[in-house]
Formats: C-alpha cells, structure tokens, sequence
C-alpha cells in the first residue's frame, strides 16, 4: 500500500501558472509534522511513503533531513519512500540523503520538453 502525504508547494521556489496544490488537494495544512501524523496514525501493517506535490529536490539538505525525521516514530512501518519532484540539478549531499532515507521511486514532473512552453508555464528547468 502507498500512503500519500500531499506536501503543496514545499520546496516550490517559483509558482507554475498552472499550479494551485492548495486547491487541488484541499489541503492547506503547513504543520508538516501534524501533517503527517494525521495520514500515518491510523494505518496497519507496513506501506511505502509517497511524498506528492512541491519540489523535494528544492529543499536544502538540512530542511530534507529535517522532513524526513517527522517519519521516526513510523520508521518500523515504512518499507520506502517514493518522491515526485522537478528535474533539476541535484549534489551528491542529496543523493545520500535520499539513499539513506530508502527513497526508491522518483517521479519527474515533466508537463513539456519545449523550452519555450516552460517558460509560459513559469516552469524553470
């Protein structure tokens, strides 16, 4: 089972015109650590993390560590982690840390590979 965890716009330097993360998922809960409580709290068995929305890659590897603290208390449930995230340059202090933290599974947000339409959208990658 994956159990989503909708992080809108965390790590979003930039808004894509497209985007409103807060309307989309109904969400507008920025106390990550409550956040997450609410969605692992209840759930049985073990299950795969996945981290949606935002920009995981935009985090500083301090704030990133600090994310995926908030998952301690669940750590015996939790088989791996899988992020969505935009495509942008990444230093081998993330790469670690998402290794460490058995992030198997990233996804790409990708909406086009026309430069021109990403800079339309606001979407700098």
């Amino acid at each position: 089972m994956i159990v989503p965890i909708f992080l809108t716009h965390f790590g979003c330097h930039d808004r894509c015109i497209y985007c409103d993360q807060g309307y989309i998922t109904t969400q507008n809960d920025t106390d990550i650590r409550r956040l997450i409580q609410r969605s692992l709290q209840q759930k049985e068995g073990v299950y795969e993390i996945g981290l949606f929305g935002g920009n995981i890659f935009g985090l500083s590897p301090d704030y990133l560590k600090r994310l995926f603290g908030h998952f301690d208390d669940y750590r015996d449930k939790i088989t791996n982690f899988r992020i969505s995230t935009k495509p942008v340059p990444l230093n081998e202090e993330l790469i670690d840390i998402l290794k460490e933290q058995r992030v198997t599974v990233i996804e790409l947000g990708i909406p086009s590979f026309n430069n021109d339409i990403l800079e339309m959208l606001n979407r700098k990658h």
